[in-house]
């Protein structure tokens, strides 16, 4: 299974921005059918269904996103992880 964790730079904004951005991500990884397993304010954990299109729909969601500077801006850290596998995506793909 794959999950992705992205926590949001709640020093920098304000709390009605944190939260608007938070619901525009939830609703994209929801578009895709990725639950999110960790709602608090600021952190968001996603993880695929554990089906055969689950990574694929995961990586959807993650390019919505990219394409998405209101949420993009956002964003403090952002790691992708399958078991102890993991990348934080912050350099290693939202920035290229």
């Amino acid at each position: 299974m794959y999950s992705v964790r992205m926590l949001f730079d709640t020093d920098r904004l304000g709390s009605a921005e944190i939260e608007a951005i938070c619901s525009r991500t939830d609703e994209i990884f929801e578009e895709e059918s990725i639950v999110c397993e960790k709602k608090d304010i600021g952190e968001r954990i996603y993880s695929d269904s554990g089906e055969k299109q689950g990574f694929g729909r995961l990586w959807a969601a993650l390019f919505s996103v990219k394409d998405t500077p209101a949420i993009t801006k956002g964003l403090k850290i952002c790691t992708w992880q399958r078991g102890d596998i993991r990348e934080n995506l912050i350099t290693d793909f939202f920035n290229r």
